[in-house]
């Protein structure tokens, strides 16, 4: 479903805001799109010709509803929902123009090619790309070659629903090659917040933390990442986490009788933990 296109000046319209009969320009493929709507029909945008080589009517409604939740968090007049990037060849879920930070949501499978040339593209345009991704796809046990290599950017999870309700929300896991073996709870993320790169903590830190202090370029408030560095014992907290990454890592280390029940004490410490850096 299509809620955005273009009138005769090339500004954003939503579909609430268009008009029946009058033709307007699809952002994404250049060609005409009309208004339709009723008295049970939720307002939207159709191409007066099919062409399933543009992506705009291919957006879920979850996707849809995420975008407007992006834009209901972010400053008001600095931000642009499906902003095109003409030399690029591409339309930007959302745009903070500025921060300099893209977001693109998504809801459906996505190849790991199509992944790396989004982040080149943005990058070379001078944004940095923050990604969110919908659990009805992502965030499973089993990861894709995307969301494996999406992790080295700054990526979080949304539950929002068709009605718009729900969360953009981080996690501390646990993930080997492309399984992840553990997840904590849910940690709600200020995406209006953004917090930039820290420098790296010299003390051991689990793998996780690791891998965010080296390739995140920035970070927002109420994610993993800054709980952590805002706890006044971060030292004691990173030592329960390696040790709970060592019984899931390296479980031939415990002894397969008593590995069960270690691994229980460790998820309960591990859960204690991330419910103290969620308060």
């Amino acid at each position: 479903m299509q809620f955005f296109a273009w009138n005769e000046k090339q500004h954003p319209i939503s579909a609430p805001h268009a008009l029946k009969h009058k033709d307007y320009v699809c952002p994404e493929c250049a060609r005409p799109v009309r208004l339709r709507s009723g008295p049970h029909r939720q307002p939207h945008f159709f191409h007066l010709e099919s062409h399933s080589d543009c992506r705009q009517h291919q957006k879920s409604a979850e996707h849809l509803q995420t975008q407007f939740h992006l834009m209901s968090l972010l400053p008001e007049g600095e931000c642009c929902m499906e902003r095109p990037f003409p030399s690029l060849g591409r339309i930007a879920d959302l745009t903070w123009e500025s921060e300099r930070i893209v977001f693109e949501v998504q809801c459906s499978p996505l190849p790991l090619q199509e992944a790396k040339e989004r982040c080149v593209d943005y990058r070379s345009a001078g944004f940095e790309i923050v990604w969110i991704l919908h659990q009805k796809t992502f965030n499973r046990r089993r990861m894709s070659a995307a969301e494996s290599w999406l992790r080295q950017n700054p990526c979080y999870f949304t539950d929002i629903s068709k009605e718009g309700k729900g969360k953009i929300y981080d996690q501390y896991d646990i993930d080997e090659g492309a399984s992840r073996l553990f997840k904590g709870p849910p940690l709600e993320v200020s995406l209006a917040h953004p917090v930039h790169k820290s420098p790296l903590i010299a003390s051991p830190l689990p793998r996780l933390l690791q891998h965010r202090f080296s390739s995140w370029p920035l970070s927002f408030q109420g994610d993993f990442l800054d709980r952590w560095l805002k706890d006044p014992h971060p030292k004691e907290s990173a030592l329960h986490l390696l040790q709970l990454e060592e019984r899931y890592l390296h479980p031939k280390k415990v002894k397969r009788a008593l590995f069960p029940s270690f691994r229980n004490v460790y998820t309960r410490l591990l859960t204690a933990l991330l419910k103290k850096l969620g308060a």
